[in-house]
């Protein structure tokens, strides 16, 4: 058996979220994160979340033999619940980390193998897993529990970033463990893989207390207001700093949204928020209260449907009402692809009178991930040979090797991968060992969705469905009229007669006569489809009922 150090990527890279990496050597396997990523709506409708394909980890599963996972965000832990089906191996993390997977194995009713949950933090020993030895080295981001891993194999040690920023103010006082990331660099680090995320960011990251203090003073300028501000249910400091505001300005504090008071508690628990009881009140409670006692922390900054904030803007928000003294602030930045969306519910809350503010228009929110300078300071502690960008879009890890190539590491020592890049590392350089499959694998709860689902649900949220219900003898006659009704499409009575007269006549032709009610059901899909494009230029998703003379037939 060759004994090469191999990684492989199945997501993180050309891609923002749905991180998994694997580190291979001998007949010993481990990865660092499993992922998920959320989908366009408009492209992949009905899909809840995207994780990616395991088949390679599960072709050889018998060499798995930990997960280590850098911090507790949905796109570093989101597919867990999923590969936990199917291996059994132990699983480290932070407190919070493994809380918010528990969580979601809970939630989700997932059956899981029986893998065993170790918490680690920044006091652990190195963890020897076979030839692999994983050492967690605390970081600042969004959450409390993020690290970074040095990861020494007999080929030389890999210092795999996760995601990470140099901030120097955190809310929970634990700084990035920089005089170890230091020493770590003095050993010899064979291979930097880095957060890229902000790597076309010049300077550095706003400190999360910056954040603080720009919401202490909104919340000191709308002091008649009830202010709103949504987060994500899982950046533990920023809703510890809103809670910090809402409580030193007198007001009481409501958690608006399943997910977000789900992990409120664990935090709480886990010690990782500072939260006095005393000062939480439920929304019913909230709605009686005067707005400028009042403060809600919710869920739904991405304007995702399902949403509290989206409910508010579409006035479905019971017991509250949205009106002109409510001040709303989105304390979160906008995925790509989601600007759609979330414009849509700031134009919603703006329209019931609420004073919305957003990022573009005030520092409401600073990233958890690093710019160039701080990429440039990790480079320059970790002093590697090698280097290969990750958890970045394409842009973002050129941007990354560019700083690397201008602090006078050469370009052949940098390697950029691809989706499903595979390759071996050694003091000798990269060998590059091609993709191995790396296709999406879309999610509908925890139920794979197969691709012409996704091709039917994106021709129903594009063109609506028709169903169209007729009634054959036992030869393939029509019998009566055919009947039209239509969903997600709004179509004219003259159209409808058109189509059912037309395929009232189709049938009466005896273009149909003989056939089983299968062959029958595809002729309806094709002359009725080919029918709505002639008149109106759309196509939309059919479904025929059969009935027949003798005995019902009814076909989806």
């Amino acid at each position: 058996m060759t004994k090469n150090l191999k990684i492989t990527l199945l997501g993180g890279v050309e891609e923002v979220g749905k991180n998994l990496t694997i580190f291979e050597y001998a007949d010993t396997m481990i990865i660092v994160d499993v992922g998920m990523s959320f989908p366009d709506n408009e492209v992949l409708p009905g899909v809840e979340y995207i994780i990616p394909n395991f088949s390679y980890i599960l072709e050889r599963k018998d060499k798995l033999k930990a997960i280590f996972l850098t911090h507790g965000h949905e796109d570093h832990i989101g597919g867990m619940p999923v590969l936990l089906k199917d291996v059994d191996v132990p699983v480290y993390g932070s407190n919070i980390a493994l809380g918010f997977l528990e969580n979601k194995l809970t939630r989700n009713k997932t059956k899981k193998k029986t893998a065993k949950f170790h918490i680690v933090d920044e006091n652990t020993k190195p963890i020897k897993i076979g030839p692999f030895t994983v050492e967690f080295i605390r970081v600042t981001h969004s959450i409390p529990g993020a690290f970074s891993l040095w990861i020494k194999t007999p080929k030389g040690g890999v210092f795999f970033t996760g995601d990470f920023k140099i901030d120097h103010t955190p809310v929970d006082s634990k700084p990035i463990e920089l005089s170890r990331i230091a020493e770590i660099g003095k050993e010899g680090v064979l291979l930097l893989m880095s957060d890229s995320t902000n790597a076309n960011k010049p300077g550095y990251s706003l400190s999360e207390l910056e954040v603080g203090k720009n919401l202490s003073s909104i919340f000191s300028d709308k002091s008649n207001d009830r202010i709103t501000v949504a987060t994500f249910a899982s950046n533990v400091h920023r809703i510890q700093q809103i809670y910090d505001c809402a409580v030193k300005s007198g007001r009481k504090v409501a958690l608006m949204g399943r997910s977000l008071i789900n992990n409120v508690e664990l935090a709480v628990t886990l010690k990782e928020l500072k939260i006095n009881p005393k000062n939480l009140i439920d929304l019913s409670e909230a709605a009686k209260m005067p707005l400028d006692r009042v403060c809600i922390i919710a869920t739904g900054s991405q304007g995702e449907p399902r949403s509290a904030l989206s409910k508010m803007s579409a006035g479905d928000s019971a017991p509250l009402k949205i009106g002109e003294n409510d001040t709303v602030i989105l304390s979160a930045r906008s995925i790509p692809g989601n600007e759609k969306t979330i414009y849509k519910m700031i134009n919603g809350l703006s329209s019931l009178g609420a004073d919305v503010i957003y990022q573009t228009l005030y520092n409401v929110h600073c990233s958890g991930h690093a710019y160039q300078e701080e990429l440039k300071l990790m480079m320059a502690l970790t002093n590697p040979t090698y280097f290969v960008p990750i958890h970045g879009e394409v842009r973002h890890m050129l941007q990354h090797e560019r700083i690397a190539v201008s602090m006078g590491m050469h370009k052949k020592n940098i390697f950029i991968p691809t989706l499903g890049s595979s390759f071996e590392i050694s003091k000798k350089g990269f060998d590059n060992k091609g993709n191995v499959p790396c296709d999406s694998v879309y999610m509908i709860g925890d139920t794979e969705s197969e691709t012409d689902e996704i091709v039917q649900r994106r021709m129903i949220a594009e063109d609506g469905v028709a169903v169209i219900s007729i009634t054959i003898d036992n030869i393939g006659l029509p019998k009566g009229n055919i009947n039209i009704v239509t969903k997600g499409i709004t179509l004219s009575n003259s159209v409808i007669s058109d189509v059912a007269s037309s395929l009232l006549q189709f049938f009466e032709d005896g273009n149909v006569l003989g056939m089983t009610t299968e062959e029958i059901e595809v002729e309806i899909i094709k002359f009725t489809k080919r029918r709505f494009r002639n008149l109106i230029r759309r196509s939309p998703f059919i479904i025929p009922i059969i009935q027949k003379e003798e005995k019902n037939i009814y076909a989806n």
